[in-house]
């Protein structure tokens, strides 16, 4: 969409629109650590710093589908029991005073209408707060026959590392996640090999990113004057009347980058 567009944009300019006119000097210092670069970068920003913080994000997490009818599971992977129980009562699942004691998560766990699944997407580069992005979801147990019709709770997703495992409650929760599962709808039904793809789906637009993943451009040799220019050069460049900084010289070693609100 535009929105994309202009922001990727806006980090290619960052990272190597930024003249020798402004300040920049063309070469590297004696003694100081080089990189080889393109011509075209001599001179830049991209000379001097890389950009930090500008893919995509891997995130996972786990979560409970309801809605199945029968098509859902009662099994409960051991590794993901005690989570998930503790995440519904989190969310006053079995609490007396939401009025929900005779709903307790290891009941809802037990109902064939709801599945446990495994959650997986990308949060963008330099996301703020609140951007929402589509993630998978991929039932887990043998019993589940298919997500179709079925809406996700809430879950939370944290930085997908390493194979599936318990989701680690120091880690941060990166995102979270929501709403009806869309399965493939031209699955022919009637072919074995295809009901697999039953059990999984996508939620379109389901993930939002709970706080903006900072970028910033690390400098390949800390240098107090440098950062400063590269600061300056950028402000220039992209600060519009009103605007909050774009550019902020952290130190020597980085400038840490805000993106304005109409890129």
């Amino acid at each position: 969409n535009s929105l994309v567009t202009a922001l990727t944009v806006a980090v290619c300019l960052l990272t190597a629109g930024c003249p020798s006119s402004s300040g920049i000097d063309k070469g590297p210092r004696i003694g100081e650590r080089t990189m080889i670069v393109p011509t075209h970068y001599i001179g830049t920003v991209s000379q001097y710093s890389r950009l930090i913080g500008s893919r995509m994000l891997p995130v996972r997490g786990y979560g409970v589908v309801g809605g199945l009818g029968k098509n859902g599971s009662s099994q409960i992977p051991s590794y993901l029991r005690n989570y998930l129980i503790q995440y519904l009562r989190s969310r006053d699942i079995g609490s007396r005073k939401a009025g929900m004691e005779k709903l307790s998560p290891e009941r809802i766990l037990r109902d064939m209408d709801t599945a446990i699944v495994e959650i997986s997407g990308s949060i963008p580069s330099c996301a703020p707060k609140g951007r929402i992005f589509d993630v998978n979801i991929r039932a887990i147990g043998s019993e589940v026959r298919s997500l179709e019709g079925g809406t996700l709770y809430e879950a939370e997703l944290r930085l997908a590392t390493g194979g599936p495992s318990v989701p680690e409650r120091g880690s941060k929760v990166l995102a979270t996640v929501a709403g009806p599962i869309f399965v493939n709808p031209f699955i022919d039904e009637t072919k074995p090999d295809e009901l697999v793809r039953l059990r999984e789906g996508r939620g379109i637009g389901g993930g939002k990113v709970s706080s903006s993943r900072p970028i910033r451009l690390q400098l390949l040799n800390p240098d107090f004057s440098r950062a400063a220019m590269i600061q300056r050069s950028i402000n220039e460049r992209f600060q519009g009347p009103g605007d909050v900084r774009v550019a902020n010289a952290k130190g020597s070693d980085g400038v840490s980058i805000t993106i304005p609100p109409r890129w």
